[in-house]
């Protein structure tokens, strides 16, 4: 699992094909995106990604048994 550190690094909000992407960190392997039709839906795909990366970072630190599904 990616390791993502969440900093005071910008939060980039694009045009891809026909879709908006939200995205922090250097590209969409390393970093953390939400992608929808609409800015906001972007941004909203965005947070939940971001909620979610968190909350696998600290069942793994914790000892949790977490598996994506």
């Amino acid at each position: 699992m990616k390791k993502i550190e969440y900093d005071d690094k910008e939060i980039k909000l694009y045009k891809d094909g026909n879709m908006w992407c939200c995205m922090h960190g250097e590209n969409i392997q390393r970093g953390v995106a939400g992608f929808g039709k609409t800015k906001g839906i972007a941004i909203a795909n965005y947070c939940n990604s971001v909620n979610l990366d968190l909350i696998q970072q600290y069942a793994i630190r914790e000892g949790f048994g977490f598996k994506m599904l």
